[in-house]
This record gives C-alpha cells, structure tokens and sequence, in this order.
C-alpha cells in the first residue's frame, strides 16, 4: 500500500474519531451525507429484447450530485471503486465491467481518477444459444460506490431489470445511452495507425505520442510492491509528445503492465488501453 493511500486512511480514521467524539459530547451536530442521495443509480440495457446466442449491454448507470464524485477501477489514492454483483438465471453470461476513461483529478498532493456528473459501467450479456425463444428473464444487481467531496460516504441500493427472449434482438429505448458510453471506453491500442506507441526499456513505460498537447498514463494497477512504486502524481503527465514512467527494475516479475493512456491533441482527446510485458526489447 502506497504512503499516500496510508496517510488518506489515517486521515479517514482520524476524522471518524473525531465525529465519533463530537456526537458523544454534542447532539447539535449536523447529519452526515446521505450518499444514497447524492449518488442516484438504475439499471439499463442496450436490448429490450434479446436473441439467443447473442450479446446485449447491461449499464450501471450512476447519476451523481454537482461537486461530488466516484471512482474509477483504481480509485488512486484515495476513494474506492464501484462495485457490481449481479444475480442472473442460467443461461446468461454477464461479462467484465468496461470502464469509461475517467477524470484525472490533483488535490492536496494526492492523485484520484473519478467520474462526475453521470457516468456508466458497461457489462457485455449473452443470451444462451438454446434459451427458450417467447421466453423472459429478470437479471438483478447489488450495486455499492464511494461519493466524495471534502467527506467520503458510501451508498447502495438494489436494482433489477427484465428482458424478453425473441428470435430477433431489439434495440431499448436506453440503447442510445448505452452508446454514447461505449464510446467513451477505451479501444486496443493499434499502433501505429493510432499515432501513438508503447514500449518498455530499463524498469520504465515509455508513451509516445508525437504531435500531442498531452499524455496522461492511468494505471490498472501501481500500489503492490513488484510493480513499482509508480509516482502518478509527478510521472502520470506529459504535456509533450512523449510520457517516460519509471516502474523500478522489479516490475520485471509481473507479466503485463496495462492501464489507460489519453493522448490530447488539439481539439481531439482520444484514450487507449495499453499492455506492454515489462522487457525491454
């Protein structure tokens, strides 16, 4: 665990402490947050009606109030991600969570990936090949988040939805929604028809991307030990065409590096997931 992470934790415990002590001795003292208030969510689905054998999108869609936000996969350095569990009948298939590319967001030294406003987690669902067609099916989800401004609550809530089983899928009337939030997940990195490239040499990723205003490196992963550390705060940004991040000499142990680069270039932001094995070529 990271010593930024150590201390936002002291200071989370500290401050529960401290409340702790000031109800004890005060009833004046005003309620805390409601983070089922502040964050409100429902499920939706790219498919009222889906097809057996073939994939829809199910989306968590987290509508969160001005001046909060939640997290991404890897919160950084403080927060927690959001969680999902779903309960679906056999016969279908939810697949990972797909994560739009978050906010980088700077305070107090300390560096977090959130999402404000409204964002979605995005789930791929397929249908079984031999579901009975005239058929339905109900899929449920427990879904659980971190909302922070200069305090962090939790909050959860249970949703559901159904879908109707034909021979022909049809588009939801949140097919549109769902949409605009695919394409705001990152896409494979295909260099070099992407203009951008990633490489590994002596324990650092090295980013390029010639032309850009901006690079900015978002990690899956960077906390453990034999992955760095890496320092997102200073290293995580480039505003020239070329991003170096040091992992240290023992991230050669791990198999893969991966995470999320977004490159600016002028009026154009673009993002990509990146997996580069920690070898120098």
């Amino acid at each position: 665990m990271s010593a930024l992470r150590l201390r936002f934790l002291s200071l989370c415990i500290a401050f529960a402490m401290f409340a702790l002590g000031g109800l004890a001795t005060s009833r004046a003292n005003a309620a805390p947050p409601d983070g089922n208030k502040l964050v409100k969510f429902k499920l939706v689905t790219s498919a009222s009606v889906l097809a057996p054998g073939q994939q829809g999108w199910l989306g968590v869609v987290f509508d969160i109030e001005p001046g909060w936000h939640i997290y991404w996969r890897n919160p950084g350095d403080s927060g927690v991600a959001p969680g999902v569990t779903f309960d679906a009948p056999s016969g279908v298939t939810i697949g990972e969570a797909q994560w739009p590319t978050p906010e980088r967001h700077v305070s107090e030294g300390l560096v977090d990936f959130i999402y404000t406003g409204k964002t979605m987690l995005l789930f791929p669902v397929t249908l079984d090949s031999g579901a009975k067609v005239g058929g339905s099916l109900t899929i449920s989800a427990h879904v659980s988040w971190m909302v922070c401004q200069n305090v962090c609550v939790g909050g959860e809530g249970d949703g559901k939805l159904s879908l109707s089983i034909a021979s022909q899928s049809k588009p939801s009337p949140d097919s549109p929604l769902v949409d605009r939030f695919l394409a705001l997940v990152p896409k494979p990195l295909k260099s070099p028809a992407d203009s951008v490239a990633a490489s590994w040499n002596a324990g650092a990723l090295i980013l390029k991307a010639p032309g850009a205003q901006q690079i900015t490196w978002m990690p899956y992963e960077y906390e453990s030990v034999p992955r760095g550390p890496v320092d997102i705060l200073n290293d995580g940004v480039s505003a020239t065409g070329e991003l170096r991040v040091p992992y240290g000499a023992a991230a050669k142990e791990e198999p893969m590096i991966r995470g999320v680069v977004q490159v600016r270039r002028k009026d154009q932001t673009t993002s990509y997931v990146v997996e580069v094995p920690p070898k120098s070529s």
